[in-house]
């Protein structure tokens, strides 16, 4: 996965892309945040309307 390797390469990662909402079963931009903490790693995600 794209996002497991941006994280080793990197502390702290953004990266956007387009998924498939649930919500609303629409394809719609996402928006990831992804940090490391330690041996850890951290994400989040929220979909944006543009």
């Amino acid at each position: 996965m794209i996002m497991a390797q941006l994280a080793k390469e990197s502390e702290l990662v953004t990266y956007e892309y387009i998924w498939r909402n649930p919500a609303n079963n629409k394809d719609e931009h996402k928006h990831s945040i992804i940090q490391r903490v330690g041996k850890y790693v951290v994400g989040v995600g929220y979909y944006t309307k543009q």
